[in-house]
């Protein structure tokens, strides 16, 4: 269960993310959206380093069509990653980031 002071916590560290991702004027990040990415990324394995392949963007489709997946915002992947303690690189003016998750989640979709 995603809380308010969770959501205030990873604003504190980075407070121009919203729903669209980091520093992108948008909606409020929606705990419910968190909550999903949190349980996808709590499964997934992680490298040392960023895994330069995929963007937060990326991933945030790869947890809707997993199974049981449900539409989620890039920003609240994001939130999800921080709160979990990933590695995040910000990928210059884009909302979107990298994180140090490992390719094996490609294995798990197919």
């Amino acid at each position: 269960m995603i809380k308010d002071n969770d959501i205030e916590k990873v604003l504190q560290v980075y407070p121009g993310l919203s729903a669209e991702g980091l520093n992108k004027a948008g909606r409020p990040l929606d705990k419910n959206h968190v909550a999903v990415a949190v349980k996808w990324l709590k499964k997934q394995e992680r490298r040392i380093s960023v895994n330069p392949t995929c963007s937060s963007y990326n991933l945030k489709h790869v947890v809707e069509r997993a199974p049981g997946g449900v539409y989620i915002t890039n920003g609240a992947f994001i939130a999800a990653a921080v709160l979990l303690g990933f590695t995040i690189q910000h990928l210059g003016s884009s909302p979107n980031v990298r994180i140090n998750i490992s390719n094996s989640y490609r294995k798990k979709i197919k």
